[in-house]
This record gives C-alpha cells, sequence and structure tokens, in this order.
C-alpha cells in the first residue's frame, strides 16, 4: 500500500538525445508499481515524476553499465 499520493513517474517512449522532455503527462506511459518493485528501464529515455503531494515517496536510484546498444 502507497503512504503518499502523487509521485508517479512518466517514462516517454523514444524519446532520446535532443528530442522535447517537457510535455504534457497525456504523451508519456504512466508506469504503475507497487512499494518493493523495481522499475529498470534504459538511461537514455526521457522521465519524469510528478509532484508528491502528501507523505513521503522514498526511492532508490542506481546505474548498472554494460556495452553500448546497437
Amino acid at each position: 500500500e502507497r503512504n503518499y499520493t502523487g509521485g508517479d513517474l512518466y517514462i516517454r517512449h523514444g524519446a532520446t538525445g535532443d528530442q522535447r522532455a517537457d510535455v504534457d503527462n497525456d504523451e508519456d506511459m504512466k508506469v504503475e508499481f507497487g512499494p518493493g518493485s523495481a522499475v529498470v528501464f534504459a538511461g537514455g529515455l526521457f522521465h519524469k515524476v510528478s509532484p508528491v503531494k502528501t507523505g513521503t515517496r522514498i526511492s532508490l536510484t542506481t546505474w548498472i553499465e554494460g556495452p553500448t546498444w546497437k
């Protein structure tokens, strides 16, 4: 059970590099996940989190380095 409201994660599929990241949420994919979940995606994808309205949202961010995708 989430103990906060807001804090939704959105990922823009296909937007990398110089493309705009400041677009409305209706063009982004909202990622649904529960407490204790891991969300893994390519670091080159634009992503954002909506503001937390109530409560506290805790996250852990890490990077994994590997061979370049071709």
